[in-house]
């Protein structure tokens, strides 16, 4: 079994502007919405198979009747469970916040909590606490032969023992050759050693076919085909995949043009730490002809953020986004910026 809960936390998004309707933060003179029916969310299949635990939290408009409004993800956890937590939050029934013992439209953040009660930890697999020594190994790249040359041994051996994330280097190494580690090019081998990870369900493996689908490298392009693995690999943490259909959806590059799941898919990469998906989507709460004066601060917490990542445009129009806050402002936004990301 498992458990699920939710709370309300006090927004921190600053002070609100006119939109369609007026629409209040929590404070001393607005009360907060009070659920009164629940519809409990579902764990998702991706979920249930890794055993992911964790809180998904949304910002959400209750409206003066009482019903959640323009929903969204502000911390996900991915894996189907942003999606599961939306679907059963767009179900429930409040009484309303009020002010001044009028009913408003309120905007509050929920908490939706997914817990395993009876269901053991996952089993650690032994073979990837030898992987992961090896590979940063090579990450850091300023190993010696002897030790860089143990570590692509490890990771060669690990990929012939089954471990999807060894298969995964393996292949990667074998689809274009790394001279530096003695291993020559050879597309079948690698072209096989990314689909038996990605046949484990490991999300970059998937991201990497899904792209060469999408762009048609290993014969005609099943792009329908190729777009599906790739929102899978996105829904399975695949950062490079999350920001892969971020642009396409901001662009309208393949698919319908669509801000919100622009916004929804650079959320998920942006929580990983990933620059350009910061980057991208700061520029996209900021630069929208829709923007809302609620979107403003986080706008500049998350440019802010790319920036110091490193992202040069990021820390120009972070620099003039900051420059217009008030002391208000600028106190809301130092709050934020460590919610925004994963710990």
């Amino acid at each position: 079994m498992w458990m699920r809960g939710v709370a309300f936390l006090c927004a921190v998004f600053g002070v609100l502007a006119q939109e369609t309707v007026e629409v209040f933060k929590l404070g001393p003179d607005v009360t907060p919405p009070k659920l009164v029916k629940k519809s409990e969310p579902k764990f998702s299949k991706q979920a249930e198979e890794v055993g992911l635990e964790g809180t998904v939290i949304l910002e959400v408009v209750v409206t003066d009747k009482g019903v959640p409004s323009q929903l969204r993800v502000v911390r996900p956890l991915g894996y189907g469970l942003d999606e599961e937590a939306m679907a059963a939050v767009k179900k429930w029934r409040f009484a309303p916040g009020e002010k001044a013992g009028r009913p408003v439209n309120v905007l509050a953040t929920i908490e939706v909590n997914f817990r395993w009660l009876d269901r053991p930890a996952p089993r650690i697999d032994g073979r990837l606490e030898r992987f992961m020594p090896a590979y940063r190994v090579l990450e850091q790249g300023n190993a010696d032969t002897a030790a860089r040359e143990e570590a692509v041994r490890t990771i060669l051996g690990l990929s012939e023992a089954g471990l999807p994330e060894a298969q995964f280097v393996a292949g990667t190494w074998k689809l274009k050759g790394q001279p530096k580690l003695a291993i020559a090019a050879d597309s079948a081998v690698g072209l096989a050693l990314l689909r038996k990870s990605a046949a484990a369900r490991y999300g970059p493996a998937m991201y990497v076919l899904a792209k060469r689908g999408v762009e048609g490298e290993d014969g005609p392009a099943d792009v329908s085909a190729a777009m599906k693995q790739m929102h899978e690999a996105a829904g399975r943490g695949s950062p490079q995949a999350q920001y892969f259909l971020g642009t396409r959806y901001e662009e309208g590059n393949g698919v319908a043009q669509d801000a919100g799941k622009a916004e929804f898919y650079f959320r998920q990469c942006a929580y990983d730490r990933v620059p350009q998906c910061q980057y991208r989507l700061g520029k996209l709460l900021l630069g929208s002809s829709a923007t809302r004066e609620r979107d403003r601060v986080p706008a500049i917490a998350y440019l802010e953020l790319a920036g110091a990542g490193g992202v040069a445009e990021a820390r120009a129009l972070g620099a003039d986004g900051r420059a217009k806050l008030t002391a208000e402002d600028v106190e809301t936004l130092e709050k934020l910026k460590p919610t925004l990301v994963r710990e």
